[in-house]
Formats: C-alpha cells, sequence, structure tokens
C-alpha cells in the first residue's frame, strides 16, 4: 500500500513537471506578431515628419523589409531623408519621441558621418524603425546643381524597370527599328517621361564596325539623309530630342552634320552630342543653326564592372564642386549599373544635386 502511494505521487510530480514545460513552451514558443505595431508606427512617424517640414521629395530612400526572430515577426522600415536649412532637427526628433513613447517604443539617437544623425525606434529590443537625416549644405541647394542621366540603346527589351524603378528622371534614347522602339516610346509616353531618338551613325571604324541600317552615312548625299532620318524618326514617335549611336566619322563631318542638324531643328527638336569622338563639330555646327544642344560629358559603364562604376560616380561627385550641371551616359545592357546608380542617388542628392530629365538641362543651357 505504501508502495502504491509512493508511485502516486511520483506520477504526479511527473504530470506536474510535463504541464510546466508544456506551458513554458506555449509561452516562450509563441512568436509575436508586431507587423500591424511597426507599419501604424510608421505611418504615426511619417506624419510628424511631414508636420515637422519634412517634403515627399526630402526622402531619398525607403527599405521595408518583412523580419522574423524565434519570439517574433515585423516590418523593419527605414527611411534617409535629406534635411533642409529650414527644419529644426531638435524639435522634429523631440516630436518624433513623443509618438514613439505613446506606443511605449525607446528612442535612440546617434550621430553619423559625414554629419549623419541617425533616429533608431525599438520595441521589446526589437528594432522597428530606422530614420537617417543627411542634412544638405545651404551653399549647395543655393547652387541648383543638376543632373541629368541618359540611358543609351533602348529597344532592344522593352523592360526598363531595373531604372524605372529607382524613381528619379531618367532620360532613355531609343533605337530605332529595334523589336520594342515603338512600344518602348508608347509607354514613356504614358509615363510622361520625356526620350529621344538614338540615331545611328557611321563610325570611324567603319566597315568593321557596322552601324546597321538605319544608320546615316558620310556617302549619303541630302537628301538621302533626310530620307532615312524621317524614317527612323517615325518608328519612335513622340520623341524630343535627337543623340547619335556610334558616329565618331559622321559627327566629324561639318558638312553632313550641317545637313542632318537642320533637320532637326526642323523637327523642332534638341540635339545631345554623345560625343564619341574628340572631332565632334556637333556643338559648333548647333550654334551656327541656332539649335538647341548639348554635349555628354561622360560614360559611366565604358566596363560593367561595379568598381569601374563607381570611380566613375564618384569623380562625377567631385566635378560638382566646380560645375552646377552635368551630363552622364549608361547603357541599358549594363547589369551592374542599376545597382550602382541608386547607391549613389542618396549621396548625390545629400550634396544638393536634383536629378532632372536631359531637356531641363537643355532649356537652361
Amino acid at each position: 500500500m505504501t508502495d502504491s502511494k509512493g508511485i502516486i505521487k511520483i506520477l504526479y510530480a511527473v504530470i506536474l513537471c510535463l504541464i510546466g514545460v508544456l506551458l513554458w513552451v506555449l509561452w516562450h514558443g509563441t512568436r509575436q506578431n508586431y507587423t500591424d505595431l511597426s507599419w501604424k508606427f510608421d505611418a504615426t512617424l511619417t506624419d510628424t515628419m511631414v508636420a515637422g517640414g519634412i517634403k515627399n521629395s526630402d526622402i531619398v530612400s525607403r527599405v521595408q523589409d518583412e523580419k522574423k526572430s524565434a519570439r517574433a515577426s515585423w516590418t523593419f522600415y527605414s527611411k534617409e531623408i535629406l534635411l533642409s536649412p529650414s527644419v529644426d532637427l531638435k524639435k522634429l526628433i523631440s516630436a518624433c519621441e513623443s509618438a514613439a513613447k505613446k506606443r511605449r517604443m525607446v528612442v535612440r539617437v546617434s550621430g553619423g558621418a559625414p554629419g549623419k544623425t541617425t533616429v533608431d525606434f525599438t520595441y521589446r529590443n526589437i528594432l522597428l524603425s530606422r530614420v537617417i537625416f543627411m542634412p544638405a549644405s545651404a551653399s549647395s541647394a543655393s547652387a541648383h546643381k543638376r543632373f541629368a542621366m541618359v540611358i543609351d540603346d533602348i529597344g532592344y527589351t522593352r523592360d526598363l524597370s531595373a531604372f524605372t524603378d529607382l524613381g528619379i528622371p531618367i532620360t532613355f534614347a531609343v533605337m530605332p527599328y529595334e523589336l520594342y522602339s515603338r512600344r518602348i516610346a508608347q509607354d514613356l509616353t504614358q509615363k510622361k517621361m520625356p526620350y529621344i531618338l538614338h540615331l545611328p551613325m557611321e563610325p570611324e571604324a567603319y566597315p568593321k564596325i557596322d552601324p546597321g541600317k538605319a544608320a546615316v552615312m558620310t556617302a549619303m548625299n541630302a537628301e538621302e539623309i533626310k530620307h532615312k532620318f524621317l524614317s527612323d524618326l517615325a518608328t519612335v514617335p513622340g520623341v524630343v530630342g535627337v543623340s547619335n549611336h556610334m558616329g565618331s566619322r559622321f559627327s566629324a563631318n561639318a558638312e553632313k552634320m550641317r545637313i542632318l542638324l537642320s533637320l532637326v531643328k526642323e523637327q523642332k527638336l534638341f540635339y545631345f552630342d554623345s560625343y564619341t569622338t574628340p572631332h565632334s563639330v556637333a556643338g559648333s555646327v548647333a550654334r551656327e543653326l541656332h539649335l538647341a544642344s548639348a554635349t555628354n560629358q561622360l560614360f559611366v559603364d565604358e566596363k560593367d564592372d561595379a568598381v569601374y562604376m563607381q570611380r566613375q560616380f564618384d569623380d562625377i561627385l567631385k566635378k560638382f564642386q566646380k560645375l552646377d550641371r552635368f551630363i552622364a551616359i549608361g547603357h541599358i545592357q549594363k547589369k551592374n549599373l542599376p545597382a550602382v546608380l541608386k547607391h549613389y542617388i542618396p549621396l548625390f542628392k545629400a550634396q544638393g544635386i536634383e536629378f532632372v530629365y536631359l531637356p531641363a538641362l537643355i532649356e537652361q543651357q
């Protein structure tokens, strides 16, 4: 009898231990979902910053990332904001802290280089939101620096999302007679994005390098150049300007360029010299004809290499120390370019450099 009572006590103890373990697993093993809290706070934070003088155009980058751990799931929000001199940063951070404390969040403010201020918002040791303020100097903003990025060789593929998703003005140079030339022209027109005709021209290395059947050649007379140009133009309707694809030999020929640029002027378009040769006469002929024009200042992707492209963009940033406008060319087929360009967008904006469509710089000129 005594033995049976002892066994029963042991069984009770085991059962109680099992119940305790089960409760511990249920309590600690259940993943808390803070997704609703995180997006609601992000909305509150956005409203607070708007009230503090931050405009949507001041937000130079956004991150929204779904996160999970053993005990929680949430959405992490991050923003980089270009802070104008008119915004009181201390007052803005104080307002953000008040909004966070209402939701029992912890706020941590830290400095960074160059002159950045990072504000982290955590809930139960989980980082839900981060805001990075990057002040733009008054001198950079007052200089009204402008940068136009032109992407060449459009028409082989219809998908331009790698560049259009960057959220900055980009001017596309569309090739004539390519598979997607007309469709892309229609797409860009609907998006109200100005684009130009990327006109093939005879290169110095012809016939070793063939610019294709759509090219204007130095052997053509005025009537042949006119026919070829108007035919090419018809395949990319709605362009606002013309640039040269290849063309190192043609663009160095004053007689032929005079014929071509007269046609460009008749169509009420501007000319953008890709500047594939230092012997180009496009600028001087355009001035002679009183034709609105501009010249490429740098090819950023002569090598499809991220490190090389970074050096090119670093060079552009240095040039903006003396210049207030700059035009560069990249190419749709260079796979590393979108990621490198995305990385430099906030760096350009932090220096007060505005991304614009190519026509804006030509109008300025």
